[in-house]
């Protein structure tokens, strides 16, 4: 199947249901926003990660870009099938103006040996989210 014609299957499944679960979302929420992002109310930060119409404008905050990469990475590792999980990574990236290429690069960032403690709690944090 096309790229372009996974696309608009993952916004036709999108509309129908989660793709990120509602769990997830909420744990998230409590550690990105008005972090990473912008603030926004959970059920906007639900639809924001599911691709879905935000009711305000979602930004990603200065210098937060590695962290919101890491957790693209964590939530495109739960998606099935796959190839979805690709997609919408590339959808979720363009919805917060990061290039794939950047993302490519940055993702792992907050795992490397001479991380800051700061990045370390942060991706305990995240990873706590996706062991249940």
């Amino acid at each position: 199947m096309r790229m372009s014609n996974k696309k608009s299957l993952l916004r036709e499944t999108a509309k129908l249901r989660d793709i990120v679960s509602l769990l997830a979302c909420l744990r998230l929420h409590r550690i990105c926003n008005d972090e990473l992002f912008t603030y926004m109310t959970e059920l906007d930060f639900s639809n924001f990660m599911n691709l879905r119409k935000a009711s305000q404008a979602v930004e990603v905050k200065f210098r937060q870009k590695n962290r919101v990469c890491y957790i693209i990475s964590c939530i495109a590792n739960t998606i099935s099938p796959r190839e979805y999980g690709e997609v919408w990574t590339e959808a979720f990236l363009k919805q917060c103006n990061i290039e794939l290429s950047y993302y490519n690069s940055h993702y792992r960032d907050v795992c490397g040996k001479y991380t800051s403690e700061s990045n370390k709690e942060f991706r305990k944090m995240v990873d706590s989210v996706f062991e249940h």
